[in-house]
């Protein structure tokens, strides 16, 4: 046994297999990729021919597998094979556009207001700031409807606002949001949630909320006008986007805006904003902006000037709130005249 043991461990190792029975090679990281993604995608175009999209929930779900496997090739051409399937628009150019749009510019505002919050910066230090709403949050939802609807492709003009309004977008979650001008103007509806705190004078109802925004209310009223009652007409050439997204509230309850905050947080808000400017003016390839205010004039002259942003004009209009006394005699007509000179009525009017 001992003699069969030794033999074993000297005999000679075994010949060489053929060429032609040698093992391939293992794939690379990127060639299993490859091969994950063709595999998939050849499925999901099977998957589409035989079984159809039979209603919009199958559509979406189909949409949403797709998306997952090849964002960037595949979202397309299934959106578009479900569209025909369903009647909708053959453009898979404007489906693509209108998913990246509307995400892009949430996860900036959505970043904004997390280097703001986690800066380090206590805001509850400043003696008026008692209270900090974040619609965002709250009223994702409300305000998701109005990204995903009118914030879609380029965009020949920026309407800038500067920060919510206590009855406006504090409760929509829609810039100058208005609740008549948000529900029955622009269509959107919805439950808003609740702010970790609030003011027990400044409650969040959302579309329930009985309280008028005089600026939405003449804002929107405007858009209205010039649109002949169709949100799509406006949009069409423009968006509204406010510069900062939250809200501060006195002890007292009353809107505090970023101008009227300590020097530190008026610089951190600044300094963020400004940036996060910039990306929203390159990301929609906007060449005007409408400043609503000399606040908004005076932050877009700095984003486009310390982050470069090219061929981009700024045009200031009167702000419609209130407190300002020129802005009680005829909003309407100055800002309608404003718009005029700088021949930008054409891109609103239907």
């Amino acid at each position: 046994m001992v003699g069969d043991v030794t033999r074993w461990r000297t005999a000679s190792p075994r010949p060489t297999p053929p060429p032609s029975s040698i093992p391939p090679k293992p794939r690379t990281l990127r060639q299993h990729k490859r091969f994950i993604l063709c595999s998939a995608a050849e499925f999901l175009e099977t998957l589409l021919r035989v079984s159809g999209a039979n209603n919009a929930a199958d559509s979406h779900d189909q949409f949403l597998i797709a998306q997952i496997l090849h964002p960037n090739s595949i979202m397309a051409s299934t959106k578009r094979k479900i569209g025909e399937k369903n009647g909708l628009e053959n453009d898979s150019k404007k489906s693509k556009l209108e998913f990246d749009y509307a995400e892009k510019l949430i996860a900036l505002e959505n970043e904004l207001v997390e280097k703001i919050l986690t800066s380090g910066t206590d805001f509850k230090h400043d003696k008026n700031v008692a209270y900090t709403y974040n619609p965002l949050d709250y009223a994702a939802e409300l305000h998701a409807q109005y990204v995903q609807r009118f914030c879609q492709g380029p965009k020949k003009i920026l309407f800038l606002g500067m920060n919510p309004g206590p009855h406006g977008m504090t409760q929509t979650g829609v810039p100058f949001g208005e609740i008549p001008a948000v529900r029955d103007f622009l269509g959107i509806r919805g439950p808003v949630q609740q702010p970790k705190r609030s003011h027990p004078k400044l409650p969040v109802t959302g579309l329930n909320c009985s309280r008028s925004e005089p600026s939405g209310k003449r804002f929107w009223g405007l858009a209205k006008e010039l649109s002949g009652g169709d949100p799509d007409v406006f949009f069409k050439n423009a968006i509204v986007y406010n510069y900062f997204p939250l809200s501060f509230i006195t002890s007292a309850g009353r809107n505090i805006t970023p101008v009227e905050l300590n020097k530190g947080a008026q610089a951190l808000i600044d300094k963020v904003g400004d940036e996060i400017l910039s990306k929203v003016l390159k990301l929609f390839e906007v060449d005007t902006i409408v400043a609503i205010g000399a606040f908004a004039k005076k932050r877009s002259d700095a984003a486009i000037k310390q982050f470069k942003v090219p061929n981009v004009k700024v045009v200031q209009i009167l702000h419609p709130s209130p407190r300002s006394p020129a802005a009680n005699k005829d909003w309407n007509g100055a800002v309608r005249k404003v718009l005029q000179q700088h021949d930008l009525l054409k891109y609103l009017e239907c």
